[in-house]
């Protein structure tokens, strides 16, 4: 199964995702906010293979957190990086969803 990583600034919900993650049999980690899942990335031996990244609360923060998993993975010498997956409830302009793209992130509208 994968190793997943939950970035979400209502913790309740992060571990709600969490808890149905592992019911399923995968190895999750939840956190609240950018920085902090920069570090766990940076100082975690195992890569993971996913990162779910709630844009929800504040899109532009979680652009800048999706462009430095990018850097942090170049950096590192770790190819394949995990896939990156936004989910928000709010609509965003085209634009803002084609700079998460091009760094390799994906949205989905939940909702």
């Amino acid at each position: 199964m994968a190793r997943v990583l939950i970035v979400d600034e209502d913790e309740a919900h992060g571990m709600q995702l969490a808890e149905r993650l592992q019911a399923s049999g995968h190895q999750v980690l939840s956190c609240t906010g950018g920085q902090k899942a920069i570090r766990i990335l940076e100082e975690s031996e195992e890569p993971f293979e996913l990162v779910i990244l709630d844009l929800s609360q504040s899109p532009q923060e979680g652009l800048e957190c999706v462009r430095e998993i990018s850097d942090l993975h170049f950096k590192l010498g770790r190819f394949p990086g995990p896939l990156v997956l936004c989910v928000s409830a709010n609509y965003f302009e085209p634009r803002f969803e084609l700079e998460v793209e091009a760094c390799g992130a994906r949205v989905v509208y939940e909702g």
